[in-house]
């Protein structure tokens, strides 16, 4: 089973987003945007790529969909964007302006709502510490 997230760069005439199909979890791809894709351009040429199926520390390793269905989605806010998590969507990850990601949980939409990424990936790692 897949977990499907979509990866976003905010810019001033919207919300550029790709689908990602596999490992949208925030141990995988969450760390992978918050150590790998740290620039504006960087993020930008990601998701001029359009859809993929994994995504990798670099763009050049990415596993992109070929077709041509698979383009860059544009949302003209944050609202429309979300509504994205009532299809199936389990992870949203948005690029701000100041080089900041930031993370929307599905399952935690109610209680967390948009969190920093960093704020996510720490306490995802103190959850998953086990004491020795």
């Amino acid at each position: 089973m897949s977990t499907r997230s979509l990866i976003a760069l905010k810019t001033d005439t919207g919300i550029h987003a790709v689908y990602c199909h596999h490992d949208g979890y925030i141990e995988h791809n969450g760390e992978i945007l918050l150590n790998h894709y740290t620039q504006r351009e960087q993020v930008a040429d990601l998701v001029m790529h359009g859809d993929m199926s994994v995504l990798a520390e670099n763009v050049y390793d990415c596993e992109f969909y070929r077709d041509k269905d698979s383009k860059t989605a544009v949302y003209p806010n944050e609202a429309e964007l979300f509504e994205q998590l009532d299809n199936g969507i389990e992870y949203i990850y948005i690029f701000h302006k100041g080089n900041r990601w930031a993370v929307l949980e599905r399952k935690s939409i109610y209680d967390k709502g948009v969190q920093e990424l960093s704020e996510a990936v720490a306490q995802n790692k103190r959850a998953n510490m086990r004491v020795v």
